[in-house]
């Protein structure tokens, strides 16, 4: 329904409404081809396992990719654990290290970053069988976490505001836990209280009772003239 205003006489105006079909305000667009978008990305290792993303440059006309050269020609340095440089170690070299002749031993540098997970020199244990809080992150099963203090960390940094809301839950679970084991503990000793009775007296021993010896000082024997 569209509305449009007419002007009849000069001092008086009337609504007038037009019906008007889809077609007629129908706006010819440019025809789209479908198909798959370019990718921003593609999946990489790093030299010790750590998986990572590496971006690809394209072409002004969007048809050929560098395949990331920019990423994979990029080193790794064994002796000092150095990664980012192309040629020579820069920490190394810096430093004037004597084991790898200041970043020039082509043994101790190798390639920092991998496109196949299988040429990874030194992969390391990554993954261990402690799964995130939150159902649905991808951490679970065979990515889960080595231990909870890395799960607690991933959660403080991926899922702040679920992981606050989940050591709420688990703060009050153990809080009323704690609550019952108070009472539980206060029934038990009402208990024992009440059927406490008064202690009884000790048995005597058996067999002939012997004289226990005098205490203190002993008194001194009478004067007997006849001796």
């Amino acid at each position: 329904m569209v509305s449009r205003i007419i002007e009849l006489e000069p001092d008086a105006t009337i609504e007038v409404v037009d019906q008007l079909y889809e077609e007629d305000l129908e706006v010819p667009t440019p025809a789209v081809k479908s198909g798959y978008g370019r990718p921003a990305g593609a999946r990489a290792w790093m030299w010790d396992g750590t998986e990572t993303t590496i971006v690809l440059a394209w072409d002004i006309h969007g048809k050929v990719h560098d395949g990331g050269q920019r990423y994979l020609q990029k080193k790794h340095c064994l002796c000092c654990g150095f990664s980012g440089f192309r040629e020579h170690c820069t920490k190394c070299r810096k430093e004037t290290c004597q084991r790898c002749k200041s970043g020039r031993d082509r043994k101790q540098i190798i390639p920092a970053i991998y496109l196949k997970e299988s040429d990874v020199p030194f992969p390391q244990l990554l993954y261990g069988e402690v799964d995130c809080f939150l159902p649905t992150c991808t951490r679970r099963g065979d990515r889960g976490f080595r231990n909870l203090e890395e799960m607690h960390m991933h959660g403080t940094g991926r899922h702040t505001k679920q992981f606050e809301a989940h050591r709420a839950v688990q703060q009050s679970q153990e809080t009323s836990q704690v609550a019952v084991l108070q009472q539980q503990v206060a029934v038990l000793t009402a208990a024992v209280l009440n059927g406490q009775t008064a202690p009884k007296p000790s048995p005597k021993p058996s067999g002939r009772s012997r004289k226990a010896p005098a205490t203190g000082t002993p008194e001194a024997p009478l004067y007997d003239p006849d001796k």
